[in-house]
């Protein structure tokens, strides 16, 4: 009831809050998102060279787990904010297979800097997996290798985050338009309440009573009939 009392008024918030909405919309871009997916492969069987190497892969997940460690520590991801700056990335498991996978995936409010981030995780992972197993000792011949398996080509354009902030400001600004209304005119009732009240005690003028004028016609009238009866007594003795 209080906005239908008030139309005018919520439409004045209506509008300022239209135009906060959309100054933050212009204030908070999208982000964009790079994915590439990397496999990691055993070595080749000196015993059955011709054999497929992707049926040992169930051997290599903890493997998987090693370099996702190694990959997301933080002298790496120095290197890699370096590197490519402006963007972020995440390293894990494909937790939706068995196999051992990995996934990269990078995120940046520009596209190319996404994709310099992921170009160059992918870039340290040969060499990151090739130090993790030199620092046992294993033979180039007998270390594992990975394989680029998926790789986006280009950005995906993520609004996610955006529609999330937008649409619980948009919430806040409208429950605050009302509620504001409603607190204008609660006030206003409670002012016109409190004169109506004041004036029934007499504490102020009614409404419909004309204002006090203190002018020349509110002096009263009896000057002018003094000087009537003045003039009255003076002409008999003008007659003598």
């Amino acid at each position: 009831m209080s906005c239908l009392r008030r139309w005018p008024l919520l439409l004045v918030f209506l509008l300022a809050s239209g135009g906060l909405w959309f100054f933050a919309f212009t204030q908070i871009p999208p982000s964009y998102e790079a994915k590439a997916s990397v496999v990691l492969v055993p070595p080749v069987n000196t015993e059955l060279p011709n054999q497929n190497r992707y049926l040992g892969l169930g051997g290599l997940k903890q493997s998987a787990d090693v370099l996702t460690r190694s990959m997301s520590s933080e002298d790496v991801a120095k290197e890699i904010k370096q590197e490519a700056p402006g963007g972020t990335y995440k390293i894990e498991p494909d937790f939706a297979t068995s196999a051992p996978i990995l996934v990269v995936t990078t995120k940046s409010r520009y596209p190319d800097a996404a994709d310099r981030v992921l170009e160059s995780v992918l870039s340290r992972i040969p060499d990151n997996l090739r130090a993790l197993q030199e620092a046992v000792d294993i033979k180039p011949a007998n270390q594992i290798t990975e394989i680029l398996v998926a790789h986006t080509d280009k950005p995906d354009v993520v609004q996610k985050t955006r529609i999330r902030i937008l649409g619980l400001l948009g919430v806040v600004l409208l429950v605050g338009s009302g509620l504001t209304v409603g607190a204008i005119d609660g006030l206003l009732i409670r002012r016109r309440a409190s004169r109506a009240a004041r004036r029934r005690e007499g504490l102020l003028p009614p409404a419909t009573s004309p204002p006090y004028d203190d002018g020349p016609s509110a002096r009263p009238a009896s000057r002018p009939a003094m000087r009537v009866h003045s003039e009255a007594v003076q002409r008999p003795s003008r007659q003598h």
